[in-house]
């Protein structure tokens, strides 16, 4: 949630937070899952694409290493609502300028070596295209074209990997899509440890662990936020 309005610190905050990864946890990958930048009026009541905030989160991102071509971390990231509030053409996605992600198509995935086991990380963006305003912007949808290529691309990094970790911005349930839907897809392999995700916050501090096991077999896991309560998460196997 880069602001040009709102908490000037979370850059530098974040910056910060990278280091501390750097030196203390020294992560093979990091996953960012979505509203890189909030796209919300001064006032907070309308919306729209800021190309200012989509610089910062770039820039932020370049002080961390997210560029860097030589092995280490590998850094990930997707769409949240907040990164398609008002995109009524190609030309106001600025994600595919300044994304880590921005040559990949919605759906794509990175397979890592840790060791011996592989981990294939999938990008599910269920972003609406085009995006409206808020607050028409809450629910993401898969075509059954996008569905089925996230079918594809499940499968194919199950052939690839041991283990998988599908990551997104809205939970299963704020994703619109027709049968079988996005938690069989998740769900079909045995392979899938979690589904990792945002969106909700914390409930305005009502919900502040918003974990479940879905009946498909795989557990989804949703994060509170950077933005004011500056939560990240740790997963180690």
């Amino acid at each position: 949630h880069f602001s040009i309005f709102q908490d000037h610190h979370r850059s530098n905050d974040f910056v910060s937070l990278c280091q501390l990864l750097k030196d203390v946890i020294v992560p093979r990958a990091v996953v960012l899952t979505g509203d890189l930048t909030d796209a919300k009026a001064k006032d907070k009541l309308g919306s729209r694409q800021f190309e200012e905030e989509w610089k910062i989160y770039h820039d932020t991102m370049e002080k961390c290493g997210a560029f860097q071509s030589e092995p280490g971390i590998q850094w990930l990231d997707v769409r949240g609502n907040h990164d398609t509030f008002n995109t009524k053409s190609p030309k106001e996605d600025f994600y595919v300028q300044y994304g880590i992600g921005k040559s990949q198509k919605r759906t794509y995935a990175k397979v890592l070596k840790v060791q011996n086991t592989t981990y294939g990380f999938v990008a599910l963006d269920a972003t609406l295209a085009p995006g409206p305003k808020r607050p028409f912007n809450f629910f993401g949808s898969l075509s059954p074209a996008e569905l089925e290529e996230f079918d594809y691309v499940m499968k194919e990094t199950k052939r690839a990997s041991h283990l998988q970790i599908v990551f997104g911005h809205h939970r299963t349930s704020c994703v619109l899509s027709l049968n079988p839907g996005i938690k069989s897809v998740i769900g079909q392999s045995s392979n899938t440890l979690a589904y990792l995700c945002g969106h909700l916050h914390t409930l305005n501090g009502m919900a502040p662990n918003m974990y479940s096991a879905q009946p498909e077999g795989f557990l989804e896991l949703e994060l509170g936020d950077w933005k004011d309560n500056r939560i990240f998460r740790i997963l180690a196997n």
